[in-house]
């Protein structure tokens, strides 16, 4: 059982890079005591409910504890484009990573190549259309609802949103779900000024929503009182991966221009949920899985979207002076470098020609798959002495 030491010691524990404990609060504090008593240097991690619950845990010897409520709300609220300025959806050492909707935009209509991104320092990743992520032909105008996915250092990315209309037009966003996730993206979306409004089937706890609203999503009533008509997007949070199918198609029935980014409590229901019309889909094992990803291995791996990654890593030795062209990154690994960073100067737009800088870092994007990939062929643990194993012990089913 897994309150029994040798059960962690019959699995290996010593060996272990990482146990992972993914059950209740009380669980995984009666996981963390055991696993310890089984091996004092293990390394833990645990999920958690609360901050209470956090600090418990983080008391009962877990080296990092993981709130995914809070996570994913926060993800869900940094999904939210609103004005035609980017939104900062990450930090990759001195290069930030950048939505930004076509929709509405100065860009629509216009091509890449008109723009000229690359002058200021800024470039384009790629572009996402409900989950599909495409490289866009920078001859052919910018056209529907799609989102741009940039790169460029600070100033380069402010430059693009100076004179850009406000983010919002006062119009609060529609949260669908009182729980620890809509509470976790309300508060996310107060601190950029950002009203809402919360629907839930029974009466909620406090929240910083500028309003609250008590009935069934699924009712049109309820929805027009809470201001489907005028909302600029909508966060489906609810844990039921069938009822966020339901709500996303609702909504769209309701508004076909609104922005649904919705969540996903299953990485097989990711694609259902695109494919019924959510803009962006936040699921919990992407964003768990991306913090341990980022534990384990060396470098920092930012979740872009689900099924896009950047990663800021150094060079490999083996390849310090390589060109671009020559380095085989792209068909080994199947990550795509986009950027050099040395000396403190990011390099956004490389050309096949340049050499590898020695002692730099590079930024790779790519699937999780492909980042794997990256780690397994040029170095992945970030600890001295730790193992190859990730224990995980992880919830039942419900």
């Amino acid at each position: 059982g897994l309150d029994e030491p040798d059960t962690y010691r019959n699995a290996g524990l010593a060996r272990a890079a990482l146990l992972v404990a993914n059950h209740g609060d009380a669980a995984n504090a009666m996981i963390a005591a055991t696993a310890l008593e089984a091996c004092e240097k293990a390394r833990l991690v645990a999920t958690a409910d609360s901050a209470a619950a956090a600090a418990v845990l983080s008391q009962a010897g877990c080296a990092r504890v993981i709130i995914p409520a809070e996570a994913v709300g926060q993800a869900m609220a940094r999904r939210v484009l609103l004005g035609a300025a980017p939104q900062v959806v990450g930090r990759l050492g001195g290069v930030l990573v950048a939505e930004a909707q076509i929709a509405g935009s100065t860009w629509a209509g216009r091509r890449l190549d008109q723009l000229d991104l690359a002058r200021g320092g800024v470039q384009v990743i790629g572009r996402w259309d409900h989950g599909r992520l495409s490289d866009p032909d920078p001859t052919v105008p910018l056209d529907g609802d799609g989102v741009l996915v940039l790169a460029g250092p600070e100033a380069a990315i402010a430059a693009l949103g100076a004179g850009a209309a406000p983010e919002t037009a006062g119009a609060p966003v529609l949260v669908i779900g009182g729980g620890r996730v809509g509470r976790a993206a309300v508060a996310a979306l107060h601190e950029r000024g950002v009203p809402t409004v919360v629907v839930e089937r029974s009466a909620m706890r406090d929240s910083l929503a500028q309003r609250r609203v008590v009935g069934d999503a699924t009712d049109e009533a309820v929805l027009r009182e809470a201001g489907i008509g005028q909302a600029p997007a909508a966060l489906v949070t609810t844990h039921s991966d069938d009822l966020n199918v339901f709500l996303t198609l609702r909504l769209r029935l309701l508004r076909p221009d609104l922005q649904v980014v919705a969540r996903a409590s299953a990485e097989r229901n990711v694609s259902s949920l695109y494919r019924v019309g959510a803009a962006a889909v936040v699921s919990y094992p992407s964003i768990l899985g991306n913090q341990l990803f980022n534990m384990l291995h060396r470098g920092q791996v930012l979740l872009i979207a689900e099924g896009l990654a950047a990663a800021r890593v150094p060079v490999p030795a083996t390849l310090a002076g390589v060109r671009l062209a020559d380095s085989g990154i792209r068909g080994g690994t199947g990550c795509t470098v986009v950027g050099f960073e040395a000396a403190g100067i990011s390099n956004l737009m490389p050309g096949a020609g340049d050499p590898l800088p020695e002692r730099g870092r590079l930024l790779l994007t790519g699937t999780m798959a492909a980042m794997d990939r990256w780690f397994a062929r040029y170095g992945a643990v970030a600890d001295e002495g730790a193992g190859s194993v990730t224990m995980s012990v992880p919830a039942p089913r419900r």
